[in-house]
């Protein structure tokens, strides 16, 4: 498997404006997204294609995963990238998709107080992707099989669609222990079955 390594750095690699690119991830390889110095950035990630993409933030050191999700066809989602880490965008697919991507430096975001923020992991563990919405933070698709850590807010809501309703998954509170990891498609048949659906 190739690698296709991108280093934001002067204007030639941008397209349209000084922090926006539009790139092509050829099939089951991954582009890589680096930041120079010891800046925090915001990035917007947009699936242009038919087909789900892996994202995923990774030390630059080691290449652990901090955090990742799957993004459902042209699906949009926002996620940070610290100054040790790297954005990387998979495409496990057998034809070559395009994905935009808006880099924005971002001043460092103040931790919450304690408490009001807990981390956890979303898991799916069935052979379906799962199409989640969290409002105001990024609309992740659980791929088959796979993990996404999350870090949310104390009140943040979970939704899903049905029948071409919004309803309510879960919403973040005091039973989400810190690193707890959530079954997702029990949790969904459970709520499906309580909304009649």
């Amino acid at each position: 498997m190739k690698q296709l390594l991108l280093l934001f750095i002067g204007l030639a690699f941008f397209s349209c404006t000084p922090n926006q690119m539009l790139v092509q991830i050829p099939a089951d390889d991954r582009v890589e997204l680096s930041t120079p110095g010891t800046k925090l950035y915001s990035a917007e990630v947009k699936n242009k294609s038919l087909r789900d993409l892996e994202v995923g933030v990774l030390t630059k050191s080691s290449g652990e995963q901090i955090r990742g999700f799957g993004l459902a066809p042209k699906g949009k989602a926002d996620v940070l990238v610290e100054a040790d880490n790297k954005l990387v965008i998979r495409n496990e697919g057998s034809r070559a998709v395009k994905a935009r991507i808006l880099m924005t430096e971002t001043a460092p975001i103040a931790p919450p107080p304690p408490g009001m923020m807990v981390n956890f992991t979303l898991r799916n563990k069935t052979a379906q992707s799962i199409p989640l919405l969290i409002p105001d933070v990024m609309n992740p698709n659980l791929s088959p099989f796979s993990k996404s850590g999350v870090g949310l807010k104390m009140g943040q809501e979970i939704l899903f669609r049905a029948k071409g309703k919004k309803h309510l998954l879960l919403k973040v509170d005091e039973t989400i222990q810190e690193g707890a990891e959530i079954d997702v498609a029990a949790l969904l048949k459970v709520r499906k079955a309580e909304l009649g659906l």
